[in-house]
């Protein structure tokens, strides 16, 4: 296929006889075309020369040059070839110089200009195979190459560098590459291509890692970024600038490479600064499991109409602080079924949220939704975390402690359905006067006594409080209860609700022993 129209003979030129026999058509994007064809014309203009535009095709190079003895001016000088009577006439058309109307965007013409010396015109031919690989089109072609300084419109007009734009073209697919003034290629658009109109990146792993990889040409291998979200044909993600890295930016990664947009949610200039540890690099995750890992989800949450919704990929933060790095695959059937799987980088399952007609509720009463209030505690805040106060209220649990980032500063969070929520908490300082280290207890100190404790004393409070058909509303673990001085023992305290809405409490220590009560 030529990617040439008809080219309409000229009325100046030179005519060359070429004989009876069919001519090769002369391609200026093969070896040393291009640049004999800048020779042949540069003749007819004043050297060194200021250039507004060059442009090549396979039978033209076209060039815009700034009138030296009239800098204001532009004129145009163009070298053409043309074939005619079945290619057996081959006719080199030489014209220019000829008056170009300006119609500039950055009506500076200063800047628009660039030195003829600074762009290697003899490398076309290496670019343009360049171009044809990178864009991979089924029976491309390279249709033209344009020449200018790129053109920026926000926050007002002005020219960058000297900038390539290379039209690449088949009977079925378009892309364009771009290139510096040396001929590199800089990126890529690949919009128009069959690649990116098929692109699946929740199946095809090799265009993902290609894109990942691009990334971290970007990135590096710096803790940069804040938030992303995996699509089916783009990656979008909230990261620090890597030029200006107190700046949190929005980015678009696809076939195309890295595309930097805005500034991302709070995250512009005089935004305050997140800490280092809420950030994460390309090379903290395997991405060669994201495929296995989507259908996992699919398996895990059986939504039989169920499409993939979301996913994410974030340090989700509890009180301010980060929580370890996870995916978060959020399926869908738009009938109301909807749930949720958690991966860690690795790809392994952490975590299953089923959809609500089939989660099995807790209940915090109980020993069982005692035991996974007690998972998440350690899971959250370790092993041995020091409380004031943990509270158990049917399919939800609290806990009173110091806020981790203000030590003298004590704050409540919420242990809702299956995992602790994050939410600013409220000030609990003002009820606690005079706290002392063992105002505070151990998890381990209430945790053996859970399992066997919860059932008995529920029934034996409503027993006491003689409402054997009350409902158990709350059971609070605490050494030092709200607007109270410590204890030397922690207590449990037992709060019932009658049919007819009245309540007390019954307090007991862990070993069972009755403390107090408070009768309706």
């Amino acid at each position: 296929m030529r990617l040439v129209g008809v080219i309409p003979a000229l009325l100046t030129g030179v005519v060359l006889l070429a004989g009876c026999s069919k001519q090769k058509w002369v391609n200026l994007f093969e070896e040393g075309k291009a640049q004999e064809a800048l020779t042949e014309l540069s003749k007819k203009f004043s050297q060194p020369a200021k250039i507004l535009n060059v442009d090549i095709t396979p039978l033209s190079l076209t060039i815009q040059v700034q009138d030296p003895a009239q800098p204001s001016h532009v004129d145009e000088y163009s070298l053409e070839h043309s074939y005619s009577f079945d290619d057996r006439y081959h006719d080199v058309n030489i014209s220019g110089p000829k008056p170009v109307q300006l119609s500039l965007i950055n009506d500076n013409l200063e800047e628009n200009l660039f030195n003829l010396n600074e762009v290697n015109i003899a490398g076309v031919a290496a670019t343009a195979k360049s171009a044809l690989e990178r864009t991979a089109l089924e029976g491309g072609g390279i249709a033209s190459i344009h020449i200018q300084r790129r053109l920026f419109l926000i926050p007002v007009a002005t020219c960058g560098d000297v900038d390539w734009e290379i039209s690449v073209k088949s009977d079925r697919e378009y892309a364009t590459a771009h290139a510096d003034a040396k001929g590199r290629i800089t990126r890529l658009n690949l919009d128009g291509t069959n690649r990116a109109k098929n692109l699946n990146l929740y199946a095809d792993n090799k265009e993902l890692l290609g894109i990942v990889a691009a990334m971290r040409e970007t990135f590096g291998s710096t803790r940069g970024i804040l938030k992303l979200h995996l699509n089916r044909n783009f990656l979008g993600f909230d990261a620090r600038d890597p030029q200006k890295p107190k700046r949190l930016m929005s980015f678009t990664a696809n076939l195309n490479g890295v595309l930097m947009g805005m500034d991302a949610f709070n995250g512009g200039p005089g935004a305050p600064q997140l800490p280092d540890e809420r950030f994460f690099s390309v090379d903290d995750v395997d991405w060669s499991r994201v495929p296995e890992m989507l259908k996992q989800a699919q398996a895990k949450l059986e939504i039989a109409k169920g499409r993939l919704y979301a996913v994410s990929l974030t340090k989700a933060t509890l009180g301010g602080d980060a929580q370890p790095l996870r995916w978060t695959v959020d399926i869908r059937d738009g009938e109301g079924e909807d749930g949720e799987v958690e991966f860690d980088p690795q790809g392994v399952v952490t975590h299953v949220k089923l959809p609500k007609g089939r989660r099995v509720p807790v209940n915090t009463f109980e020993p069982e939704g005692a035991r996974q209030v007690i998972v998440g505690i350690k899971k959250t805040f370790g092993s041995h975390a020091k409380l004031i106060e943990l509270a158990f209220s049917g399919s939800r649990a609290q806990i009173i402690a110091r806020d981790p980032k203000q030590p003298a500063k004590i704050r409540d969070w919420i242990y809702d359905d299956d995992h602790f929520t994050d939410f600013q908490g409220s000030d609990q300082t003002p009820f606690y006067r005079d706290l002392q280290e063992y105002s505070f207890f151990d998890l381990d100190e209430v945790e053996a006594a859970l399992p066997h404790l919860l059932p008995k004393l529920a029934k034996v409070a409503q027993e006491r409080l003689k409402m054997p058909d009350g409902k158990v509303e709350r059971i609070t673990f605490c050494r030092q209860q709200k607007m109270q001085l410590p204890s030397p023992k922690i207590t449990i305290q037992i709060n019932v609700q009658g049919a007819d809405g009245k309540s007390g409490w019954v307090s007991y220590d862990l070993q069972g022993n009755f403390v107090h009560v408070m009768t309706p």
